[in-house]
């Protein structure tokens, strides 16, 4: 499979493992009153502007022995900033939002991918 189709795969994946843990996060256990569809698009964004990066523009700059390690690290820190910012959340409880979404899609795309 090429590795385009890989990325895409993925990025599907991602998209339905993270965005519906973003919204159950968010709207019922932060009580937000941010719209449905504000919730939805910023996990649609927030993992459209990482996963190109994770997948394209990292890999010749780590180490790939730490690459996922490293690659997540990177994501968790970028994601937790679009969350706090579109989403107006705290700063630890954005970081700790996105580090459980990441770890969700990235445990669960190890066993099922």
């Amino acid at each position: 499979m090429l590795y385009e189709t890989l990325f895409l795969q993925s990025l599907i994946f991602t998209w339905i493992i993270e965005v519906p843990l973003l919204f159950v996060a968010v709207r019922y256990i932060l009580k937000s009153e941010k719209s449905v569809w504000y919730i939805l698009a910023t996990g649609l964004l927030m993992t459209a502007l990482t996963l190109p990066y994770l997948w394209f523009v990292m890999p010749p700059y780590l180490d790939m022995s730490w690459y996922p390690l490293n690659g997540e690290i990177i994501v968790v820190l970028v994601e937790s900033a679009v969350i706090w910012y579109l989403l107006r959340v705290k700063p630890l409880y954005s970081v700790i939002i996105s580090a459980f979404v990441n770890a969700a899609s990235y445990l669960l795309g190890v066993l099922l991918l």
